[in-house]
């Protein structure tokens, strides 16, 4: 049965296109259903809650709200209204965005503005851009030498950051970035490991922290694939054994960082 894509954005009516990977409407920067996306993914991201869909629609309707940025110019009063409810849960909608504005780690904003194709590869690049401005000035024959970034998502990344510069300027007079903190030694460097069925913070922060290097997937590049059980059947697990990437459990990484 052959199925026939849509030319048009149901939302705002504008064309569609299809990249080979996605369909999309072409206005990205006026369509509705595109723009409560973006703020929602914002929100989410960075961990803000209290915030939901509906709050988002009513405050577009009334000309208020288009982009993330502009949450932050919101008072009381216009929040409260809205919602149908008194000022003291508004009060605590506009804190709450606030205090989650303070401290936002750099791979947790990249993530955050819904750039197409790499929003989960925002710690793989920064391993290589460890701050804000570098990435936004990376070339794409550059981010093609980092390992498992592709012809696609380098021109993802170069293209997302030209699309949303104007954004990311207007975030950065609200959001405090935190970016990673330098090694202390060089001991890891070199050295990559992947986890999979849990994450340890401290043990990440202990890798990054000795020069090695955290990524999100297994590759002939990988050191070590860390997992919670030897015995893990994990598509991961399989593709670490298949390629000859060591897997080794919690204990086994406290070896290695302690060595």
């Amino acid at each position: 049965m052959k199925i026939e894509m849509p030319t048009e954005c149901p939302s705002c009516g504008a064309r569609t296109e299809f990249d080979s990977v996605r369909l999309f409407c072409t206005n990205d920067t006026d369509c509705p259903a595109q723009l409560i996306k973006t703020i929602m993914k914002y929100l989410r991201v960075i961990g803000v809650k209290g915030i939901g869909e509906k709050l988002i629609e009513k405050l577009m309707d009334e000309g208020l709200v288009t982009t993330p940025a502009d949450l932050y110019r919101l008072g009381v009063s216009s929040i409260s209204a809205l919602e149908g409810q008194g000022s003291k849960n508004a009060k605590k909608v506009i804190d709450e965005l606030r205090n989650k504005s303070k401290a936002v780690p750099l791979d947790k904003f990249v993530e955050s503005l819904a750039m197409y194709g790499f929003g989960s590869k925002a710690k793989d690049l920064m391993v290589y851009y460890p701050t804000l401005p570098a990435m936004r000035a990376a070339k794409y024959d550059d981010i093609l030498k980092i390992d498992g970034f592709g012809e696609y998502v380098a021109k993802c990344v170069v293209d997302g950051f030209a699309t949303k510069s104007e954004l990311i300027n207007k975030l950065l007079g609200y959001v405090t970035i935190v970016e990673p903190k330098a090694a202390v030694s060089d001991k890891l460097s070199g050295v990559s490991f992947c986890f999979t069925g849990f994450r340890d913070k401290e043990a990440e922060e202990a890798i990054e922290a000795q020069g090695g290097k955290i990524a999100s997937g297994v590759t002939k590049n990988t050191t070590y694939l860390v997992v919670a059980d030897l015995g893990s059947s994990s598509s991961k697990a399989k593709k670490a054994k298949e390629i000859g990437v060591k897997v080794i459990d919690p204990t086994g990484l406290g070896a290695v960082l302690n060595t």
